[in-house]
């Protein structure tokens, strides 16, 4: 799986496919390396596509990724990481952006 599979425009089943294999590759390499991996290189990709999606207003593909965000979060939980795999400053990123989020299905549900 490439990381740019994560971000495969011409086919949701790809992006669905390699998220759920990043959840999978969390579980799968235990501690330390997954909290590396999580922080250096899939959680920089998830914020792109967080922010990407928030722009265009894509609340299905939003659903889906955020899904998987807490999945892979979840994966850290579960192996009782004793590494902290997120910092003040990936807090500091992905507040806002799931303030906009919310907003976001506000508007929706006010439509419908």
């Amino acid at each position: 799986m490439a990381l740019g599979d994560l971000t495969y425009p011409y086919s949701k089943a790809i992006r669905k496919s390699a998220m759920k294999i990043c959840v999978n590759v969390l579980s799968a390499v235990g501690e330390p390396l997954n909290v590396t991996v999580f922080g250096t290189a899939l959680y920089p990709v998830f914020i792109k596509l967080v922010q990407e999606q928030v722009e265009s207003q894509d609340l299905k593909s939003l659903k889906t990724t955020l899904k998987h965000f807490w999945l892979m979060l979840k994966a850290l939980n579960e192996n009782k990481a004793t590494t902290q795999y997120m910092e003040q400053s990936h807090f500091n990123l992905i507040g806002p952006l799931l303030g906009k989020v919310l907003s976001i299905v506000k508007d929706v549900k006010t439509q419908t």
